[in-house]
């Protein structure tokens, strides 16, 4: 079964063009430096060898946080008074999303209900010797 929009992109490259000008109404054009990031995990030596490793693996535990996107948050900001200083709209541009943005910042300002800590017992502990051999 051939639907219609496959029988006029195989019957002229005019209908073709027209259908994609249809398409693309009411939308803004694409962005080629835009799209040719998407994807693209920006690793390399310079990004690698300038953050600390432990502050590195700090941040990479975050919610919101992958292998994408961390280079993105460490060159961001220089400590993490500053990144506790983003809002929520821009940690989701720096991240690449929305969801990413709300969980980082939700995790930076959010409460922690620590639960109480059970008393301890004052247990006596009761050694027992080795009896030699004698």
């Amino acid at each position: 079964m051939v639907f219609a929009s496959q029988f006029i992109l195989l019957s002229s490259p005019h209908a073709t063009a027209e259908l994609v000008e249809e398409l693309k109404k009411g939308r803004e054009e694409p962005d080629a430096s835009k799209a040719a990031t998407l994807g693209i995990d920006i690793v390399d030596d310079y990004n690698v060898d300038r953050f600390n490793a432990q502050i590195k693996d700090f941040v990479a535990k975050l919610p919101g946080i992958n292998s994408k996107n961390i280079f993105a948050v460490l060159n961001k900001a220089e400590n993490l008074l500053d990144l506790m200083d983003l809002s929520e709209e821009t940690l989701g541009d720096i991240l690449g999303s929305k969801q990413n943005g709300s969980d980082l910042f939700n995790a930076l300002h959010g409460t922690i209900n620590v639960p109480e800590a059970e008393p301890k017992q004052d247990k006596k502990k009761v050694f027992k010797r080795f009896k030699s051999r004698k």
